[in-house]
């Protein structure tokens, strides 16, 4: 009867901690790391909107699935990872300056270009502002004449 408890235990502490190195690692291979270097979390404003857990996609190899929590303001998408997973996982604070949208073809994903050459796979909920935003001011500029026009 001891030994089966000692076991069970062992078998528990060793899968807590093979976790726990795993989520030390992931971010250096998936490219969260870069991310998070890149855009360091700050205090997000006034909060529009938030949600999670959601899925991103698309980092250097693979995505998360269902772990990452994310707020809005009117500057930045704020992500991290749920606090189960956070290990090696600093947040990061994304300005919507650094997006580009490519063209979509609709759906509940958006591939969105970020400044530093890398491409993201988001949820349409998390930058659906930002875009109807864009398009407001494509809009305007269109209906302006004015000759600085960009895509959106």
């Amino acid at each position: 009867m001891m030994n089966t408890v000692v076991a069970v235990a062992f078998v528990c502490v060793a899968g807590v901690v093979s976790v726990w190195v795993v989520m030390r690692l992931l971010p250096g291979l998936t490219g969260w790391r870069q991310l998070a270097t890149a855009y360091p979390a700050r205090e997000p404003a006034e909060v529009i909107d938030k949600g999670g857990p959601v899925s991103i996609g698309t980092m250097k190899i693979g995505g998360y699935n269902n772990c990452i929590m994310w707020q809005v303001d009117a500057d930045h998408l704020h992500l991290r990872m749920m606090k189960l997973f956070s290990a090696g996982h600093a947040p990061m604070s994304i300005p919507f300056a650094a997006m580009s949208f490519p063209p979509n073809k609709g759906g509940r994903y958006v591939p969105v270009d970020l400044e530093i050459g890398r491409r993201l796979t988001l949820p349409l909920r998390m930058v659906s502002r930002e875009i109807e935003l864009r398009e407001q001011i494509a809009e305007s500029e269109l209906e302006s004449g004015s000759p600085n026009h960009e895509e959106a």
